[in-house]
């Protein structure tokens, strides 16, 4: 901001005024009425070929500065892109647990209703017997 503040007042265009200073950090452009016999500061404006180097300096670093702008929002969709696949990839990985699950679930359900219908029968559970 001080940066801008500064090349906007150097790309201002060439002037002459009379400023007053009636206190501390204190100026206007009419006389001090408590304070008559201040003379006024003169202040002079740069001369136009520093205004025109000013302008192209200026214009150089605005460019730079929407390079970076490009390349920081180029940067965050890429890592948006990246969070939303990564998203993805997570939710069809629960999907993919929680239909295993159920499918478990199914086979024991299924295990118990052959039980309940043939108890005789026999069944072999992998991992029981070792």
């Amino acid at each position: 901001m001080k940066v801008f503040l500064v090349l906007l007042a150097l790309l201002s265009t060439s002037a002459y005024a009379q400023v007053y200073k009636c206190a501390p950090g204190q100026y206007q452009q009419d006389p001090c009425p408590h304070k008559p016999n201040i003379r006024p500061m003169v202040i002079n404006d740069i001369p136009r070929q520093q205004q025109i180097a000013a302008q192209q300096r200026w214009a150089i670093k605005k460019e730079e500065i929407e390079r970076e702008d490009a390349a920081k929002a180029e940067a965050w969709d890429r890592e948006r892109a990246f969070r939303i696949e990564e998203a993805k990839v997570a939710a069809a990985w629960f999907q993919a647990d929680a239909v295993q699950r159920a499918a478990q679930a199914l086979e024991v359900r299924n295990e118990i209703e052959i039980y309940k219908i043939e108890p005789w029968r026999w069944t072999f559970y992998p991992g029981y017997f070792y």
